[in-house]
């Protein structure tokens, strides 16, 4: 989806374009007539603009080849290459064949396999696999690309739980599920949290003197509504530098903070990576904490700084002004920032 100035708007939901043949566990013909009407529809899916196109990698190299051509030379679609094995269960050997072979030849964006087992002791299967052919795509120096893990079935519901990513789910309200063992959001989120697999965390407004911030309250609010365990406050402190000596910061479960007035500024020197968009504006509203892989294989702490501020000033002028907002109009207009702090940074 695009603004009026041609730029991607990046906080809308993504369409999943996905022709799904009875082969793959669908119902798409896949006589050799069917096949060619499916990469017809790919094909449309590509010219609709979707942001990513589900590319089944069983079928005929010469179509796939040309539909990647395709989207890799006029377009901006994502490409999740996929494959589904039913009814019948098989090797790990198998199955991380499987994954390699939906990277496509390294042109997917990621891969989606979805398994059936015959022994719920099986249920991780999907998920190992997947890391599997992650590991010697590592090792062999290829490009690693994010996994879809999934197991068919009401017996393969544990795979749906901890799959991390474009999990398909069905809704408390709707009459029917879309697949055998399809679990809601809700479900799933409450089954990570029974298991152990969604540790609370906790955040926080740092500033001085935000006793006025609503933040805690809009945030626990959207914490409660969507069930996270986190919790989120306000650390009041004077400077950047009480506040990194302080529990909350030194604490294993803080996740982040949002920055206001008047540490901005303050809080670049204390984060081991910035964002580009931090560095141009020179100011930090928000602190992202991460837990990377070390080179021994330990689990290290990396503290991001980040600046959103400039999205919240330039979306709405973007979608309002277009072209206008980015500079590109006929008119030389003027505006007044009044400040002098980090968000008017990200204004400038």
């Amino acid at each position: 989806l695009t603004s009026p100035s041609g730029s991607v708007l990046d906080d809308v939901m993504p369409v999943v374009f996905t022709v799904r043949t009875a082969h793959q566990a669908g119902t798409w013909p896949d006589d050799e007539n069917g096949v060619a009407k499916m990469f017809d529809l790919l094909e449309l899916g590509l010219r609709s603009g979707v942001e990513v196109l589900d590319v089944e990698s069983a079928w005929d190299p010469v179509r796939t080849d040309a539909i990647l051509s395709m989207a890799e030379d006029r377009y901006s679609s994502l490409i999740l290459g996929s494959h589904h094995k039913v009814p019948d269960e098989v090797s790990m050997e198998k199955a991380v064949g499987y994954f390699r072979h939906c990277h496509l030849s390294g042109r997917a964006h990621g891969a989606k396999v979805v398994l059936s087992i015959d022994d719920e002791e099986n249920d991780t299967m999907a998920d190992d696999a997947g890391k599997i052919a992650q590991s010697l795509c590592r090792a062999e120096g290829k490009p690693v690309v994010p996994n879809i893990s999934l197991i068919l079935g009401e017996i393969g519901q544990y795979s749906r739980i901890i799959n991390e990513r474009f999990t398909p789910v069905t809704h408390e309200s709707l009459p029917s599920v879309a697949a055998p063992g399809q679990l809601s959001a809700k479900q799933i989120l409450q089954q990570k949290l029974d298991c152990g697999h969604l540790e609370p965390c906790k955040y926080a407004i740092l500033g001085h003197n935000i006793a006025y911030s609503l933040s805690p309250v809009m945030h626990n609010a959207a914490f409660k509504t969507t069930q996270l365990p986190h919790d989120y406050g306000r650390a009041d402190y004077e400077t950047v530098e009480e506040f990194v000596n302080s529990d909350l910061w030194n604490d294993p479960s803080f996740g982040g903070c949002s920055v206001t007035i008047p540490h901005k500024q303050s809080m670049m020197r204390y984060v081991d990576r910035l964002s580009d968009s931090a560095k141009a504006i020179g100011a930090v509203n928000t602190v992202i904490v991460q837990l990377e892989k070390d080179f021994d294989g330990s689990m290290r702490r990396v503290v991001v700084g980040d600046n959103t501020d400039w999205r919240g000033i330039y979306n709405p002028l973007d979608r309002r002004l277009g072209s206008a907002a980015a500079g590109d109009g006929e008119k030389n207009g003027i505006a007044l920032i009044l400040g002098a702090g980090g968000a008017a940074r990200a204004a400038a």
